[in-house]
């Protein structure tokens, strides 16, 4: 079941339970790059441009940081501007539109505070963030016809002045959002590197082109449901791969057929190798119990064109890694909500030697303390049985549930539609509600509610 929200996300997330969230995916529309177009104006000319003074809001709101120690705001500073001309009064929910870095930070830590609340205390939030530069200049200076009111819709660019920082300095968003969300109580677990293979070409002659962004891992407790066995890799291994590694490789199968005899060309005489990027016998023979390994922290994923959208789009592999990992594939007992888990057979590899591995790395490093670096020694196989219950409840299963309070072309719903997950997707812009149901519905005709403000 998909069901799709229009209104604003803290007001939707209050309307949800306490822990019925499992896992969050959700990338937040990012500072200063464009409005998304929910403003509505209250008084004033409706014929007037409305410029809005956001300059006389700056010290209310850090009086408003000053004055509580929780850090809340009033919500009636943010987004509401006076248009100096006329004197209407700008009112808008949308994230993205604050005035500074740090009214941004605090409007997301507000968010996810709703959103600690409706998360089960084994949930993942995985939150996506990129950055910008100080000084990119006035939109409305662009004379692009294309853009008639300045680029990405902004008549005045909100990062062409930031006070504390220079012109050209990097902003550094997403580890201003991180460390805040880190103080206000959430596990920042880990940082991953969304690496882009075809990102937007740059101009830019003094530094390299951008062509990356960040996804945080961040967790309620110390503890909680991550089945890394789902987003497994495939193995790169040593015969596989056209590398420096392959001639080590090959020199040490040369080598136990008696083809080399130093014992520091690539060997050292055990009854085992353990190299880079494979596992061998000590007969040179490559040994791949599972041929796989953990997900590496770089996700190396292309940019995807979604033709009816202008603003950015999830790729949907980014969601279905991290809907994997985060929640259970069979799904969750009816009645406690815990995950069922994966049932795992390991089997020790009876070429396992650490006596051998031992000697190997002393003669290789010249230690004689047994100390052992990297792994300690061939891998034992894997065999997955089934999915148990984490239970006694003896009860149905039900599908997960993966929220998304920032919509947008509803991706990560997609995504969790064809994973046999449910979900949840807040959007704030009414057009963007109307883009993301027809999308949907397309795709899953069958299993989509959806609930409007308005």
């Amino acid at each position: 079941m998909i069901k799709i929200i229009q209104g604003n996300c803290i007001d939707k997330l209050k309307e949800l339970d306490d822990e019925s969230v499992q896992c969050v995916v959700t990338s937040p529309p990012y500072w200063g790059l464009r409005d998304y177009g929910t403003a509505t104006w209250e008084g004033g000319d409706e014929n007037c441009e409305h410029l809005a003074d956001r300059s006389k809001y700056e010290k209310n709101f850090n009086d408003s940081l000053q004055s509580t120690n929780t850090g809340t705001y009033a919500r009636d500073i943010i987004g509401k501007w006076e248009c100096p001309k006329c004197k209407a009064i700008r009112i808008d929910d949308q994230l993205g539109l604050e005035s500074t870095p740090q009214e941004y930070v605090q409007s997301l830590v507000n968010v996810f505070r709703e959103v600690k609340r409706v998360l089960k205390d084994d949930g993942t939030v995985w939150l996506n963030l990129g950055d910008s530069y100080v000084g990119t200049g006035h939109k409305g200076d662009s004379k692009d016809p294309k853009h008639p009111e300045g680029r990405n819709a902004q008549k005045v660019a909100l990062n062409h002045k930031v006070k504390g920082l220079k012109p050209k300095d990097l902003v550094g968003i997403p580890w201003r959002v991180a460390f805040a969300l880190q103080d206000d109580g959430w596990y920042l677990r880990q940082d991953i590197i969304w690496a882009k293979p075809n990102p937007m070409p740059e101009s830019v002659k003094d530094r390299c082109t951008k062509s990356h962004e960040y996804i945080f891992l961040l967790t309620k407790n110390p503890k909680y449901y991550y089945d890394t066995e789902a987003i497994k890799e495939e193995s790169t291994w040593v015969e596989s791969r056209p590398s420096g590694m392959v001639r080590n490789g090959k020199q040490y199968r040369d080598k136990v057929k008696g083809k080399y005899s130093d014992k520091n060309d690539y060997g050292g005489g055990g009854s085992s190798f353990l190299g880079h990027s494979g596992l061998y016998k000590a007969n040179g023979e490559l040994i791949s119990p599972s041929g796989t390994r953990n997900k590496r922290d770089v996700w190396t994923i292309t940019t995807k064109p979604y033709s009816e959208a202008h603003f950015a789009t999830f790729p949907t592999e980014i969601p279905e890694l991290c809907i994997k990992a985060g929640t259970s594939e069979y799904g969750q007992c009816s009645n406690c909500q815990k995950p069922y888990i994966r049932e795992i057979e390991r089997e020790k590899n009876p070429d396992r030697d650490m006596e051998s591995q031992r000697k190997y790395y002393a003669e290789r490093t010249g230690r004689t303390d047994g100390h052992i670096s990297g792994p300690s020694g061939l891998v034992d196989s894997v065999k997955f049985i089934g999915w148990i219950p984490d239970c006694d409840c003896k009860a149905e299963v039900q599908p997960q549930v993966v929220l998304d309070m920032f919509a947008g072309a509803g991706t990560t719903g997609l995504v969790s539609d064809r994973l046999g997950r449910d979900s949840i997707l807040i959007e704030l812009n009414k057009d963007y509600t109307d883009l993301l149901e027809k999308r949907i519905y397309n795709d899953a005709p069958m299993f989509v509610e959806i609930e409007s403000s308005k």
